[in-house]
């Protein structure tokens, strides 16, 4: 009944191995998933609770957490590291791995939601 609903919603998304959607939700890193860290230094103070409710979203609900952040290339490095010790599975980084399929390359991040200090209007000093 809600099949083409879904289809229209996910239209980057994909079915995982068991048929569950992987729902794609994107995840900021400063601030975010850390209380505090600054790109100049290895100064990072991890909040834990970010990182338990990404895993319990991709165990109940099959979340495809995609990492949307400022930083680039070697500052990724650290984080993307930190979010695999964990246990965090990566789907995408900077992007939805299947959003450019159609060949209509974008510059933003497809995902059902978007995770960042920036939307709830938090200022950083």
């Amino acid at each position: 009944m809600y099949e083409g609903i879904i289809d229209e919603i996910l239209m980057y998304s994909v079915r995982s191995d068991d048929g569950r959607w992987i729902i794609p939700v994107s995840v900021d890193w400063d601030y975010t998933l850390t209380k505090s860290s600054d790109w100049t230094s290895e100064d990072i103070e991890l909040n834990e609770y970010g990182f338990d409710v990404l895993k319990r979203w991709h165990e109940k609900y099959n979340v495809g957490i995609i990492i949307n952040s400022m930083r680039h290339e070697e500052l990724l490095e650290e984080p993307l590291k930190i979010l695999h010790d964990k246990g965090i599975e990566i789907y995408g980084v900077a992007r939805n791995p299947n959003q450019d399929q159609d060949g209509n390359i974008v510059n933003k991040c497809f995902s059902v939601f978007d995770i960042d200090d920036r939307d709830v209007g938090i200022l950083v000093y």
